[in-house]
């Protein structure tokens, strides 16, 4: 999912684990998003490999996601891009 994202949205994966206080990163909110919504990760599991303090911040990140997407037609594609390359993989990985 990491890497889909970062294919996504060209830029590195490093850039996805990278808190910028005060900049949005569109690409990390969105995997945390994507890993709450497709894997069923608690908000503590993402927080410990993004290596947040708080799993709070999980919870802020993917709530501005989900805010966003209702009105913002280009993140929604984008999402939905990405549902289907996660699940595409999925489907590969067990054939």
């Amino acid at each position: 999912m990491i890497k889909a994202v970062a294919e996504v949205y060209q830029v590195s994966e490093e850039v996805l684990f990278q808190g910028r206080r005060g900049k949005r990163n569109e690409a990390r909110q969105v995997v945390m998003y994507l890993m709450r919504e497709l894997c069923g990760s608690t908000l503590g599991e993402v927080a410990e490999i993004f290596s947040l303090g708080s799993y709070g911040s999980v919870g802020g990140a993917c709530s501005v996601i989900e805010k966003r997407a209702q009105w913002d037609r280009t993140l929604r594609r984008r999402l939905e891009q990405l549902r289907e390359i996660v699940c595409f993989t999925i489907i590969q990985k067990k054939t």
